[in-house]
């Protein structure tokens, strides 16, 4: 039994029914977690609720190294903490316990970007019942389920201060991330090369050219998923 969730198995696969069921189970919890607040919890329980949900993201993610610790396997280049995915649990942990509306206009920006992103075209190697599989799921539908509970339970709403502040924040942590990845000689947030398999990346040209490209993605995405904000703005003021 152990042997199947701790050895890498290399058996996932895209768009197959393990991803389509993963995607709606995982889904379904969230919106159950998120009607369940909204409904049920009180107004300081609801930020409790969301922290200790987002302490448990981070822990999720940060056990990873001491499994690869454990079965001798673990490599700075690839299971440091480093990739966006993996630093946001902390930010958005963070976020919630200050109770920071503007920290979470940030990070709900970088994961309808990002971490969504990597849910639909995962980047994931291990399936079922591997504790990569386990850890990928959860963590990054875990943050993405964290930001729709800003909207629909706080009611906070995204802007185009909060798309310069993602979009500044981004560049200074890729940056300094094309540093370290030059210093240790790893490629997190695929700096210096774009993944494998087929991802968003697949279409962009070849390094330098997709970090350029990239830049431009991004702003277009911001514009498209702050769009239903202004709408309900602007039906707000004309009813």
């Amino acid at each position: 039994m152990w042997d199947h969730f701790f050895l890498d198995n290399n058996e996932w696969v895209n768009y197959t029914p393990q991803h389509y069921v993963s995607f709606l189970v995982w889904a379904l919890l969230g919106i159950g977690f998120i009607w369940y607040s909204k409904k049920k919890l009180s107004h300081d329980q609801q930020h409790k609720a969301l922290l200790y949900f987002c302490i448990g993201l981070w822990v999720i993610q940060y056990a990873k190294i001491l499994i690869r610790l454990y079965l001798g396997t673990f490599n700075y280049t690839v299971d440091l903490p480093l990739e966006l995915c993996n630093m946001i649990p902390i930010f958005m942990t963070f976020a919630v316990w200050k109770r920071s509306r503007k920290w979470w206009g940030i990070l709900f920006l970088w994961v309808i970007t990002g971490t969504f992103q990597a849910n639909l075209t995962p980047t994931l190697h291990d399936a079922f019942p591997h504790y990569e599989y386990w850890r990928y799921w959860i963590v990054h539908m875990g943050l993405t389920i964290a930001v729709f509970y800003g909207i629909v339970v706080f009611g906070y709403r995204a802007n185009l201060k909060d798309a310069w502040r993602a979009f500044i924040g981004l560049n200074v942590v890729a940056w300094s991330m094309f540093l370290i990845n030059k210093i240790i000689g790893a490629n997190y947030m695929y700096m210096l090369a774009k993944p494998n398999g087929a991802t968003l990346y697949s279409i962009l040209g070849e390094w330098p050219y997709y970090l350029v490209q990239l830049q431009i993605i991004m702003w277009i995405l911001f514009f498209i998923i702050l769009t239903p904000f202004w709408i309900a703005a602007r039906f707000e003021k004309t009813n």
